[in-house]
């Protein structure tokens, strides 16, 4: 029994991976071609192509030309199985980075709506110089307009002098004005800069959230790599498909090896032969209840 141990778990690996490769064939297969009667037909092709192994290994030479019939439609199943596996892995694939794309998206709008904010900031601030500029021109004017007002009062041009101020009042006016415009923007700019950060934040989680994400793993491989997300995905598929059913082949074909020898090496061991000493000594064949008395011993 304990040379069988080893192959009975050769046996049991081989049928968990060619069990859960028949599972992910089936359902891959199942939403490539909608229907039940897919997964009938997937399902008896799993079977058929562990039986087929078998009967490759078992009966090589009595197969005679069927072998070269039935060693194609094998190679045929293995390339069907890992088509419904590669179509499996790409649904899950495509559902897990649509999501991603969406995310990247409101990533990409978040950031147009930051550069726009951005462009009406400067818009403002542009807007705020010019009126600041123009307040300060209309304060020079204003120095000297009243500089003119108190020559105009000294040299008794009374009236010329009021003129004068009352042109002074209208520059403090629009000085007024242009420095109330000016501040309004600013309040503008500074609630324009409160919405940039909340933009900020709001990239920073959606980048977070892809990162920690399904394939926050694939996504720092694309990055580190230079290829597209899409191609390095693709290659980890290819790689699974490669790996995974023919291994429960191989372990199939192992299983029936390890099976076989471990048969052989029990038909080795044959029937033990029964001994007993005599009065003198001496080793003779017989029963023990032949000679009486006397303490039977074994001997390989």
């Amino acid at each position: 029994m304990k040379k069988l141990f080893f192959p009975i778990i050769i046996g049991i690996t081989a049928l968990v991976l060619a069990g859960i490769a028949a599972f992910f064939s089936i359902t891959g297969m199942g939403r490539i071609f909608a229907g039940w009667t897919i997964l009938i037909m997937t399902s008896a092709i799993e079977l058929g192509k562990l039986v087929s192994v078998s009967i490759l290994y078992r009966l090589w030479t009595d197969l005679k030309w069927w072998k070269f019939l039935l060693i194609p439609m094998t190679a045929v199943i293995m390339l069907l199985t890992s088509a419904g596996i590669y179509g499996y892995l790409s649904s899950a694939y495509e559902h897990t980075a649509g999501g991603m794309r969406m995310q990247d998206s409101m990533i990409r709008l978040e950031e147009t709506k930051k550069t726009s904010l951005g462009q009406r900031i400067a818009s403002y601030e542009e807007s705020i110089n010019r009126k600041q500029d123009r307040a300060s021109t209309l304060g020079n004017l204003r120095a000297q307009q009243e500089n003119r007002m108190d020559s105009l009062f000294a040299k008794n041009r009374v009236s010329t002098a009021k003129s004068v101020q009352a042109g002074i009042a209208v520059t403090d006016k629009e000085i007024g004005r242009l420095n109330d415009e000016a501040d309004s923007l600013g309040r503008v700019i500074e609630g324009l800069r409160v919405d940039i950060a909340q933009v900020d934040s709001t990239v920073i989680a959606l980048e977070a959230e892809v990162s920690s994400g399904e394939i926050g793993a694939l996504k720092y491989i694309s990055r580190t790599t230079g290829w597209s997300m899409d191609s390095v995905a693709n290659l980890f598929m290819l790689l699974i498909i490669f790996a995974f059913d023919p291994l429960a082949i191989v372990l199939v074909v192992v299983f029936n090896i390890a099976w076989d020898k471990s048969g052989r090496e029990e038909k080795k061991v044959g029937p033990r032969v029964v001994y007993q000493s005599d009065e003198r000594g001496a080793f003779v064949k017989a029963e023990p209840e032949e000679i009486p008395g006397v303490i039977p011993g074994v001997i390989p």
